[in-house]
């Protein structure tokens, strides 16, 4: 958005604002513009040692046997290997809107228009503009991971490794992104 048009749109935010916000919102901009500066010079680095990742995730299935699993939730397997499977092949509903990536999840496109968010630090981009690129919310559910659970659930109930190798590679693809 261009300053002089973000001007009105500013001011009738802070005249909205109740007054406690306005600290609050002028120290987030200023972390923003913090992790700004560290994010220009250093970049974000990709974990490459997945050892304690890999020993939470079997920290958490210790809790849970997968026949107890079945037991208590006999209706739910069946549900939770579909939508890992359909995971492994990236494809998901991200609110309403069913969309296959293919063989790599593009972790900027827009599902609904087709278009890609730009690869610029986050304050620096207009989200709010719908029309240009896409919705925004597309994008950062996705990006959310929460799909990675159905994955892991889907390991501890079958043992396939696939599903445990399908967490590893989407953390460290999109750790790259």
């Amino acid at each position: 958005m261009p300053m002089l048009t973000k001007i009105p749109w500013l001011l009738t935010r802070l005249f909205k604002m109740p007054l406690p916000e306005i600290p609050y919102r002028i120290n987030q901009k200023f972390r923003k513009r913090s992790d700004k500066r560290v994010f220009n010079h250093s970049g974000f680095k990709a974990k490459t040692d997945y050892t304690p990742f890999i020993r939470s995730v079997f920290r958490i299935t210790d809790c849970c046997q997968a026949d107890e699993f079945e037991n208590v939730f006999p209706e739910q397997k069946d549900d939770i290997l579909t939508k890992a499977d359909q995971y492994l092949e990236n494809r998901f509903d991200l609110f309403g809107i069913k969309t296959g990536f293919g063989r790599e999840i593009d972790w900027h496109l827009a599902p609904e228009t087709g278009r890609r968010w730009p690869l610029k630090f986050c304050d620096d981009i207009d989200h709010r503009d719908g029309k240009t690129i896409g919705v925004v919310k597309f994008v950062w559910e996705i990006n959310r991971l929460d799909f990675l659970p159905f994955l892991g659930l889907a390991y501890h109930l079958t043992g396939k490794n696939r599903y445990a190798e399908k967490i590893l590679s989407t953390v460290a693809h999109w750790q790259q992104e």
